[in-house]
């Protein structure tokens, strides 16, 4: 089995379509919270502020990502992260 890519897939809620790919040297802190019993997955990450990515991250996006198991995961974007 090969390991996951790490790029994280942004997707337009409205088209459907891709509008980033954001590879993993453009990201960092990210942290999957994972709960089968309460049925809870999330995944915070950080990026810079004023990037082509940044702009993607709005609410009700999508953000894919791979797993360890080859399953493409789908998170919606709830709330922007904070700013520093």
């Amino acid at each position: 089995m090969r390991a996951p890519s790490g790029t994280l897939h942004v997707i337009d809620f409205k088209t459907d379509q891709i509008v980033a790919n954001i590879q993993p040297q453009d990201y960092w802190d990210d942290i999957r919270h994972w709960e089968i019993k309460n049925n809870i997955d999330t995944l915070e990450f950080k990026v810079f502020d004023n990037t082509e990515h940044a702009a993607t991250l709005m609410q009700q996006n999508l953000v894919l990502k791979e797993v360890r198991d080859g399953r493409i995961v789908p998170y919606v974007i709830n709330n922007e992260v904070e700013k520093d």
